[in-house]
């Protein structure tokens, strides 16, 4: 991927690699802020043959990692669906032999009632996924390492081919886990991007990254 803003230098967006876009300027990082989330189109986003990219296709924007409410549960949809469509056959007759025995068991009760109520004997899996409460752990959710972390494999997971944006992670992280992030990223060969409103050398990490810096002038520095 390639993202271009009017007037500077494009910044390649790689598999294996974080993208580190700094910027120093309130309008510039504005305007990266508002086009990650589709609000604006001042910056654009192509392939590597400069077809331009619709941008609710192909960037993923989380943002801030404990500011965004519902960061990780807005991807248990995508997960169960994930989860049903790969459910093995052995697995599924296992989940229809109980449900059947569960549903006996309830039909029984239902008998003890002067009621017209019966019980569907049909098994909705994705339903039953959700009924048993499929959720992260709390501890996953306060930590902004893990919290990325979890995002990326679940991009890899349920195949999605879109690209994680965070926003102000070095707000979180310290220096060792920045440069453990960039390690993950490529032994899993996908791509990050990581927005920052900062100085050029806050928090300068080590690793195959790559880090586009944009100042308080306008002027790129790679």
């Amino acid at each position: 991927m390639i993202i271009s803003y009017e007037g500077h230098h494009p910044i390649k967006v790689s598999d294996g690699k974080v993208t580190f876009i700094k910027v120093a300027n309130s309008a510039v990082y504005r305007d990266f802020i508002l086009s990650f989330q589709g609000k604006s189109d001042k910056v654009k986003f192509f392939d590597e043959h400069y077809n331009q990219l619709e941008k609710n296709k192909f960037i993923d924007w989380v943002g801030d990692v404990l500011i965004t409410q519902d960061c990780l549960n807005s991807y248990l949809t995508k997960i169960i669906s994930n989860l049903f469509e790969n459910i093995s056959e052995k697995h599924r007759n296992r989940i229809f032999d109980k449900w059947r025995q569960l549903s006996t068991d309830i039909q029984d009760i239902i008998f003890m009632t002067d009621l017209p109520i019966e019980v569907n004997e049909n098994v909705d899996l994705k339903k039953l996924f959700k009924f048993d409460g499929i959720h992260f752990d709390d501890s996953v959710l306060s930590d902004p390492y893990a919290i990325i972390e979890t995002v990326v494999k679940i991009h890899i997971e349920c195949k999605l081919n879109s690209v994680v944006t965070f926003a102000n992670v070095s707000h979180y992280l310290t220096k060792e886990q920045l440069n453990n992030l960039i390690t993950f990223v490529k032994e899993v060969n996908v791509p990050l991007i990581l927005m920052e409103f900062s100085s050029p050398n806050f928090k300068v990490v080590s690793g195959d990254s790559r880090v586009c810096y944009i100042d308080e002038d306008f002027v790129d520095w790679y």
